[in-house]
């Protein structure tokens, strides 16, 4: 049965806490999860704290911008969201067979705006799902939750490589090697953001523009957003070569690091550490990514935190010779090669 998602499901519009008491809930005891968080970590609070603001039940998290990270979740918890998705009815359509459908087609109602993707609250309504029987739902459900398990054991094993190419960085640059400042060896840049409200500056543009949100992808090979001539021309926006190491400076992903491969622009919420003889790039891009930790610590402000070129610049990194910088590139691309195979069994099981 064809159904329109404003027919089968709705937004549950719960009382919310406001960003002060947000942040108040991570010093709290674990009794009621925060959603969603943005951060690396969950965050929870107390009943008493909740108060009129606790939910309870079987609900999907969707985000606002850049094709959300859409959570399923069944419990208590406090909203800090208003994009909470929820079935209005369980018996004929499974909460989490929604959600499944929803982590499927989620570009399909998000349009683009000026820099990302927003949600649109027009095209999520009007999109079809088809409604199988329950019986249908659950037979589906029990294959979809067993593809869901071997992908979260193949994503653990990429985790396990990281902690893996990690211990190897700390085993080789732990102790005995030279220790700079960022700032004193290599040179770093920002970059800027055309005027928004000029469509000139984003129209049909064909210059890649990075912004911090792409930051997390680690190894930069392409970039979603695209500025025009007109817009570089008018802005600080800058051309930043390939191999510079990029550090996001403010919001969710303030202090993750990433590796480019390919020539871009970048906004100003980027530091850009370029590329110099003196460093092989994979080794500098973890020797940076390993101070992320420090980096968040010294971040300032409330709910969206900064980070300063100056303190990126004077961050400290280990310094070897460029024969043991080789030595740790080549490791990390055999590393890579183990990764990319069992990234390619996930796609698989996407399919």
């Amino acid at each position: 049965m064809i159904q329109k998602l404003k027919d089968v499901c709705f937004q549950n519009r719960y009382s919310q806490l406001d960003a002060e008491s947000i942040m108040d809930l991570a010093c709290d005891s674990h009794d009621v999860k925060l959603l969603p968080s943005s951060k690396n970590y969950d965050l929870f609070t107390t009943y008493e704290k909740a108060s009129a603001a606790i939910c309870h039940g079987e609900v999907i998290t969707l985000g606002k911008a850049r094709y959300a990270n859409i959570k399923y979740w069944n419990g208590d918890f406090v909203s800090s969201n208003n994009n909470i998705i929820e079935s209005r009815d369980n018996n004929l359509l499974r909460g989490r067979y929604l959600y499944y459908f929803l982590s499927y087609s989620a570009k399909d109602y998000y349009v683009e705006a000026t820099t990302y993707p927003k949600f649109d609250q027009k095209s999520f309504d009007e999109h079809t799902i088809d409604v199988p029987d329950i019986y249908t739902q659950d037979k589906r459900l029990e294959i979809l939750d067993s593809l869901t398990e071997l992908i979260e054991k193949e994503e653990l094993q990429i985790k396990q490589f990281d902690e893996l190419t990690k211990s190897r960085f700390n085993e080789m640059f732990g102790k005995d090697i030279k220790i700079v400042k960022i700032g004193d060896v290599l040179k770093t840049t920002s970059g800027g953001t055309p005027s928004k409200g000029k469509l000139e500056y984003y129209l049909n543009g064909n210059i890649p523009w990075l912004c911090s949100g792409e930051v997390n992808a680690g190894i930069i090979t392409e970039v979603k957003n695209k500025i025009t001539e007109l817009g570089l021309k008018n802005s600080s926006a800058k051309w930043i070569p390939e191999n510079s190491v990029v550090v996001a400076m403010y919001g969710a992903t303030a202090g993750k690091v990433g590796l480019l491969k390919i020539k871009t622009t970048t906004n100003q919420a980027v530091c850009s550490i370029l590329p110099d003889s003196k460093f092989v790039p994979e080794f500098l891009y973890y020797a940076v990514g390993s101070k992320t930790e420090e980096l968040v610590s010294k971040a300032w402000g409330g709910a969206q935190p900064n980070i300063s070129q100056g303190i990126i610049k004077n961050t400290c990194i280990p310094f070897p010779s460029l024969a043991q910088q080789n030595e740790f590139a080549s490791f990390v691309a055999e590393v890579d090669k183990l990764k990319f195979n069992v990234q390619k069994r996930i796609e698989k099981y996407k399919e």
